[in-house]
């Protein structure tokens, strides 16, 4: 009789639903005391990965991709989103983590106009937290959005000049300003009166205008 039973209980078990795992980020009102949108992102990695020793907001990891959920978000100081199964993920749904060890970091892009977040005055990350994941029990992670990206000044380089111009269609299309830049790099020996050949560089994923200032070569 127990041993007719024993089958039927784990099938039982493996039908009922993972436990489920969800991060509760919260807008520290020390960090920003306006009302933000953006996308916010919560990135993951397990302990015993090959970038265990990375912070998760380095990712995403091409060489070993580790969990990332991503939804659209407006918060308040002092508010709060959960990021659960409802939000984009990849390559596994915040209730698909496997027991084990993690640890989690979480991003606010508010403005999204540069190819690197860490350049964008405004946006918003959090320390990461250490967590665990165990069979069968629910967990909810808090993050706390504590710091912000400041404006980073140009650097003065010799023979480099920067450029500045707003994009009349860019910014219709996003409703707010959109500026085009570019750093002018002179030629050696520049002299304002002759004609000079010019070469144009448009900076790949990760690059932008600040590329010049390795100026002259």
């Amino acid at each position: 009789m127990r041993l007719g039973f024993a089958p039927l209980l784990l099938a039982l078990l493996s039908a009922l639903p993972a436990a489920q795992t969800t991060f509760r980020v919260t807008l520290d009102g020390s960090a920003r005391a306006e009302t933000a949108r953006g996308r916010l992102v919560v990135f993951v990695i397990r302990e015993g990965s090959k970038v265990a020793d990375r912070e998760p907001l380095d990712g995403p990891f091409w060489d070993d991709p580790q969990p990332l959920f991503g939804l659209e978000a407006e918060l308040a100081p002092g508010g709060s989103v959960v990021v659960d199964d409802h939000a984009e993920a990849f390559p596994l749904s915040p209730s698909q983590l496997a027991p084990g060890q993690y640890r989690a970091q979480a991003r606010f892009d508010l403005v999204r106009a540069n190819s690197e977040w860490r350049r964008e005055p405004g946006n918003l990350w959090s320390d990461a937290a250490a967590f665990e994941v165990e069979a069968g029990k629910p967990r909810e992670v808090a993050l706390a959005l504590t710091h912000v990206v400041t404006a980073e000044p140009l650097p003065t380089v010799e023979g480099v000049e920067w450029f500045e111009l707003r994009s009349e269609l860019l910014s219709k299309f996003r409703g707010h300003d959109v500026f085009l830049r570019a750093g002018v790099v002179l030629p050696r020996d520049h002299d304002p009166k002759r004609k000079f050949p010019a070469q144009y560089e448009v900076p790949g994923f990760g690059g932008d205008h600040r590329g010049a200032a390795g100026g002259r070569r």
